[in-house]
Protein backbone atom coordinates (compact mmCIF):
# COMPACT_ATOMS: atom_id res chain seq x y z
CA UNK A 1 0.00 0.00 0.00
CA UNK A 2 2.82 2.49 0.99
CA UNK A 3 4.69 2.02 -2.61
CA UNK A 4 1.09 2.36 -4.17
CA UNK A 5 0.87 5.49 -2.46
CA UNK A 6 4.28 6.55 -3.35
CA UNK A 7 4.09 5.89 -6.98
CA UNK A 8 0.38 7.66 -7.47
CA UNK A 9 2.06 10.80 -5.83
CA UNK A 10 5.38 10.51 -7.77
CA UNK A 11 3.87 10.27 -11.25
CA UNK A 12 -0.36 11.71 -10.61
CA UNK A 13 -0.71 14.08 -7.68
CA UNK A 14 2.00 16.13 -7.94
CA UNK A 15 1.12 17.01 -12.19
CA UNK A 16 -1.81 17.91 -10.02
CA UNK A 17 -0.74 20.46 -8.18
CA UNK A 18 2.28 21.88 -9.66
CA UNK A 19 4.27 21.62 -12.82
CA UNK A 20 8.24 20.75 -12.53
CA UNK A 21 11.29 20.56 -14.89
CA UNK A 22 12.75 17.26 -14.86
CA UNK A 23 15.40 15.89 -16.44
CA UNK A 24 15.99 12.48 -17.10
CA UNK A 25 19.34 10.79 -18.13
CA UNK A 26 19.15 7.44 -19.84
CA UNK A 27 22.12 6.35 -21.29
CA UNK A 28 21.48 2.90 -22.01
CA UNK A 29 21.49 1.82 -26.58
CA UNK A 30 19.10 -1.39 -25.98
CA UNK A 31 15.49 0.02 -26.63
CA UNK A 32 14.26 -2.73 -24.08
CA UNK A 33 16.11 -0.23 -21.60
CA UNK A 34 14.28 3.02 -23.00
CA UNK A 35 10.76 1.10 -22.94
CA UNK A 36 10.30 1.68 -19.38
CA UNK A 37 12.24 5.09 -19.17
CA UNK A 38 10.52 6.55 -21.56
CA UNK A 39 7.13 5.38 -20.93
CA UNK A 40 7.66 7.39 -17.38
CA UNK A 41 9.07 10.43 -19.12
CA UNK A 42 5.97 10.05 -21.41
CA UNK A 43 3.85 9.89 -18.18
CA UNK A 44 5.49 12.84 -16.35
CA UNK A 45 5.25 15.34 -19.68
CA UNK A 46 1.67 13.98 -20.11
CA UNK A 47 0.56 15.41 -16.51
CA UNK A 48 1.98 19.06 -16.98
CA UNK A 49 5.57 18.46 -15.82
CA UNK A 50 8.47 19.77 -18.72
CA UNK A 51 11.00 16.99 -19.06
CA UNK A 52 14.24 17.17 -20.85
CA UNK A 53 15.30 13.22 -21.68
CA UNK A 54 18.74 12.35 -22.50
CA UNK A 55 19.09 9.20 -24.44
CA UNK A 56 19.46 7.51 -27.71
CA UNK A 57 15.74 7.22 -28.85
CA UNK A 58 14.54 10.65 -29.62
CA UNK A 59 10.55 10.80 -30.82
CA UNK A 60 9.65 10.16 -34.00
CA UNK A 61 7.22 12.85 -33.81
CA UNK A 62 7.19 15.89 -30.88
CA UNK A 63 5.44 15.98 -27.62
CA UNK A 64 4.20 18.79 -25.52
CA UNK A 65 6.51 19.38 -22.64
CA UNK A 66 8.82 16.76 -24.08
CA UNK A 67 12.29 18.04 -25.17
CA UNK A 68 15.22 15.38 -27.06
CA UNK A 69 18.59 15.91 -25.59
CA UNK A 70 19.80 13.32 -28.10
CA UNK A 71 22.87 10.86 -28.08
CA UNK A 72 24.50 10.49 -31.27
CA UNK A 73 23.96 6.63 -32.63
CA UNK A 74 27.60 6.66 -33.59
CA UNK A 75 29.19 7.41 -30.71
CA UNK A 76 29.61 4.06 -29.41
CA UNK A 77 29.61 0.53 -30.91
CA UNK A 78 26.72 -1.47 -31.44
CA UNK A 79 25.90 -3.97 -27.96
CA UNK A 80 26.97 -7.52 -28.26
CA UNK A 81 24.69 -10.38 -29.35
CA UNK A 82 25.62 -11.80 -26.11
CA UNK A 83 23.35 -10.44 -23.42
CA UNK A 84 24.40 -10.06 -19.84
CA UNK A 85 22.25 -12.44 -18.84
CA UNK A 86 23.35 -15.17 -21.36
CA UNK A 87 26.95 -15.19 -20.66
CA UNK A 88 25.93 -14.82 -16.83
CA UNK A 89 24.80 -18.86 -16.79
CA UNK A 90 28.27 -19.72 -17.76
CA UNK A 91 30.18 -17.09 -15.48
CA UNK A 92 29.66 -13.68 -13.95
CA UNK A 93 32.93 -12.71 -14.76
CA UNK A 94 32.42 -11.58 -18.15
CA UNK A 95 28.91 -10.16 -17.09
CA UNK A 96 31.33 -7.88 -15.41
CA UNK A 97 33.53 -7.13 -17.99
CA UNK A 98 31.04 -6.16 -20.13
CA UNK A 99 28.77 -4.08 -17.73
CA UNK A 100 32.07 -2.31 -17.39
CA UNK A 101 32.95 -1.54 -20.56
CA UNK A 102 29.39 -0.97 -21.73
CA UNK A 103 29.54 1.54 -18.86
CA UNK A 104 32.15 3.21 -19.85
CA UNK A 105 31.34 4.09 -23.16
CA UNK A 106 27.76 5.02 -22.21
CA UNK A 107 29.47 7.71 -20.03
CA UNK A 108 31.79 8.99 -22.44
CA UNK A 109 29.25 9.38 -25.21
CA UNK A 110 27.10 10.84 -23.19
CA UNK A 111 29.18 13.91 -21.72
CA UNK A 112 30.65 13.67 -25.31
CA UNK A 113 27.00 14.44 -26.78
CA UNK A 114 27.10 18.14 -28.29
CA UNK A 115 23.39 18.36 -27.33
CA UNK A 116 24.73 17.26 -23.63
CA UNK A 117 27.18 19.60 -23.57
CA UNK A 118 25.42 22.29 -24.44
CA UNK A 119 22.46 21.58 -21.97
CA UNK A 120 25.34 21.57 -18.86
CA UNK A 121 26.88 24.54 -20.37
CA UNK A 122 23.24 26.74 -20.00
CA UNK A 123 22.01 27.79 -17.34
CA UNK A 124 18.91 25.43 -17.12
CA UNK A 125 17.76 24.49 -14.05
CA UNK A 126 15.86 20.89 -12.83
CA UNK A 127 13.83 20.27 -9.81
CA UNK A 128 14.40 16.91 -9.83
CA UNK A 129 17.04 14.69 -12.23
CA UNK A 130 16.43 10.95 -12.91
CA UNK A 131 19.11 8.61 -13.74
CA UNK A 132 19.13 4.83 -14.97
CA UNK A 133 20.77 2.56 -11.95
CA UNK A 134 22.50 0.19 -14.36
CA UNK A 135 26.53 0.70 -15.07
CA UNK A 136 26.88 4.22 -15.60
CA UNK A 137 27.12 5.81 -12.06
CA UNK A 138 29.09 8.75 -13.84
CA UNK A 139 26.06 10.46 -14.83
CA UNK A 140 24.61 10.43 -11.08
CA UNK A 141 26.68 13.73 -11.10
CA UNK A 142 24.43 15.43 -13.26
CA UNK A 143 22.06 15.46 -10.20
CA UNK A 144 25.06 17.66 -8.73
CA UNK A 145 25.62 19.68 -10.89
CA UNK A 146 21.81 20.85 -11.41
CA UNK A 147 21.69 20.90 -7.90
CA UNK A 148 18.82 18.79 -8.10
CA UNK A 149 17.13 15.85 -6.01
CA UNK A 150 18.11 12.29 -7.75
CA UNK A 151 15.78 9.57 -8.22
CA UNK A 152 17.41 5.92 -9.90
CA UNK A 153 15.13 4.18 -12.61
CA UNK A 154 16.14 0.24 -12.35
CA UNK A 155 14.97 -1.25 -16.03
CA UNK A 156 15.59 -5.25 -14.42
CA UNK A 157 16.10 -6.42 -11.09
CA UNK A 158 18.64 -5.03 -8.63
CA UNK A 159 22.12 -5.12 -9.09
CA UNK A 160 23.78 -6.49 -6.43
CA UNK A 161 25.41 -2.96 -5.41
CA UNK A 162 21.94 -1.00 -6.00
CA UNK A 163 20.62 -2.56 -2.62
CA UNK A 164 23.62 -0.80 -0.79
CA UNK A 165 22.17 3.25 -1.59
CA UNK A 166 18.74 2.65 0.40
CA UNK A 167 20.20 -0.22 3.34
CA UNK A 168 18.05 -2.38 1.65
CA UNK A 169 18.29 -5.83 3.02
CA UNK A 170 19.74 -8.63 0.12
CA UNK A 171 20.98 -11.46 2.40
CA UNK A 172 22.51 -14.10 0.49
CA UNK A 173 21.19 -16.63 2.36
CA UNK A 174 18.05 -16.95 0.26
CA UNK A 175 17.94 -13.79 -1.84
CA UNK A 176 20.00 -15.13 -5.27
CA UNK A 177 23.00 -12.51 -6.64
CA UNK A 178 22.03 -11.07 -10.31
CA UNK A 179 23.92 -13.09 -12.15
CA UNK A 180 23.03 -17.04 -10.93
CA UNK A 181 19.94 -18.44 -12.13
CA UNK A 182 19.26 -20.13 -8.28
CA UNK A 183 16.32 -21.01 -7.16
CA UNK A 184 14.28 -19.80 -4.24
CA UNK A 185 15.35 -22.31 -2.19
CA UNK A 186 19.38 -22.96 -2.61
CA UNK A 187 21.11 -25.62 -1.11
CA UNK A 188 24.13 -25.25 1.27
CA UNK A 189 26.89 -25.24 -1.35
CA UNK A 190 24.72 -22.33 -3.56
CA UNK A 191 24.35 -20.32 -0.56
CA UNK A 192 27.69 -20.12 0.04
CA UNK A 193 29.04 -19.52 -3.20
CA UNK A 194 26.10 -16.88 -3.76
CA UNK A 195 27.51 -15.04 -0.22
CA UNK A 196 31.11 -15.01 -1.31
CA UNK A 197 30.09 -13.65 -4.54
CA UNK A 198 28.18 -10.89 -3.33
CA UNK A 199 30.91 -9.85 -1.45
CA UNK A 200 33.53 -10.14 -4.71
CA UNK A 201 30.67 -7.87 -7.11
CA UNK A 202 30.36 -5.34 -4.23
CA UNK A 203 34.10 -5.10 -3.73
CA UNK A 204 34.47 -4.99 -8.00
CA UNK A 205 31.88 -1.92 -8.28
CA UNK A 206 33.43 -0.37 -5.22
CA UNK A 207 37.60 -0.19 -6.53
CA UNK A 208 36.50 -0.61 -10.36
CA UNK A 209 33.42 0.83 -11.55
CA UNK A 210 33.14 3.75 -9.10
CA UNK A 211 36.26 4.74 -9.25
CA UNK A 212 35.88 5.09 -13.07
CA UNK A 213 33.21 6.49 -13.15
CA UNK A 214 34.44 9.20 -10.37
CA UNK A 215 37.22 10.15 -13.12
CA UNK A 216 35.06 10.55 -15.90
CA UNK A 217 32.51 12.60 -14.09
CA UNK A 218 35.39 14.88 -12.90
CA UNK A 219 36.79 15.29 -16.23
CA UNK A 220 33.55 17.00 -17.84
CA UNK A 221 32.07 18.26 -14.40
CA UNK A 222 35.17 19.68 -12.50
CA UNK A 223 37.35 18.42 -9.73
CA UNK A 224 35.13 19.17 -6.82
CA UNK A 225 32.16 17.10 -7.56
CA UNK A 226 31.60 14.57 -5.17
CA UNK A 227 32.48 11.01 -5.36
CA UNK A 228 29.51 8.85 -7.18
CA UNK A 229 28.80 7.04 -4.05
CA UNK A 230 28.35 10.19 -1.91
CA UNK A 231 26.09 11.22 -4.73
CA UNK A 232 24.16 7.91 -4.72
CA UNK A 233 23.58 7.81 -1.19
CA UNK A 234 21.49 11.21 -1.47
CA UNK A 235 19.29 9.42 -4.07
CA UNK A 236 15.34 9.93 -2.79
CA UNK A 237 13.66 7.20 -4.57
CA UNK A 238 14.41 4.13 -6.64
CA UNK A 239 11.96 2.75 -9.32
CA UNK A 240 12.31 -1.36 -9.62
CA UNK A 241 10.67 -2.77 -13.39
CA UNK A 242 10.23 -5.93 -11.06
CA UNK A 243 7.05 -7.48 -9.66
CA UNK A 244 6.44 -10.90 -7.33
CA UNK A 245 4.28 -12.03 -9.53
CA UNK A 246 7.11 -12.39 -12.06
CA UNK A 247 10.05 -12.22 -9.63
CA UNK A 248 10.85 -13.73 -6.19
CA UNK A 249 9.48 -11.77 -3.28
CA UNK A 250 11.82 -9.91 -1.12
CA UNK A 251 12.11 -7.32 1.47
CA UNK A 252 12.03 -3.61 0.64
CA UNK A 253 12.59 -0.63 2.41
CA UNK A 254 9.95 2.23 1.76
CA UNK A 255 12.16 4.26 -1.00
CA UNK A 256 12.28 1.13 -3.02
CA UNK A 257 9.36 0.72 -5.34
CA UNK A 258 8.46 -1.87 -7.64
CA UNK A 259 6.64 -0.83 -10.63
CA UNK A 260 6.81 -3.86 -13.27
CA UNK A 261 4.44 -3.51 -15.99
CA UNK A 262 4.26 0.17 -15.72
CA UNK A 263 5.47 0.30 -19.04
CA UNK A 264 2.57 -1.68 -20.64
CA UNK A 265 -0.37 -0.37 -22.52
CA UNK A 266 -3.87 -0.80 -21.84
CA UNK A 267 -5.10 -3.96 -22.98
CA UNK A 268 -7.23 -3.71 -26.64
CA UNK A 269 -10.43 -6.12 -27.17
CA UNK A 270 -9.11 -8.52 -29.61
CA UNK A 271 -11.59 -8.72 -32.78
CA UNK A 272 -13.56 -12.14 -33.77
CA UNK A 273 -11.54 -12.31 -36.50
CA UNK A 274 -8.67 -12.49 -34.63
CA UNK A 275 -10.13 -15.16 -32.28
CA UNK A 276 -11.15 -17.29 -34.94
CA UNK A 277 -7.72 -17.01 -36.83
CA UNK A 278 -6.26 -18.07 -32.92
CA UNK A 279 -8.46 -20.73 -32.85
Amino acid sequence: MIRAIIVYLFLYHTGCLESYRILGVFPSKSRSHFLITGTIMKSLASRGHEVFVVSYFPQSSPTARYKDVIIPADTIPEMSTVSVGTVARNSPIPSLRELYTWGVYSCEATFNAPQVQELLASEASFDLVMVEVFNADCLFAFAHRFQAPLVGVSTGILLPWASDVFGNPDNPSYIPAHFFPYPVRMSFWQRLVNAVSLVLFKAVHKTVFSREADRMARKYLGENVPSVEEIARTMSLQLVNTHLSLHQPRPMVPAVVEVGGLHLREPTNISKVTIHILR
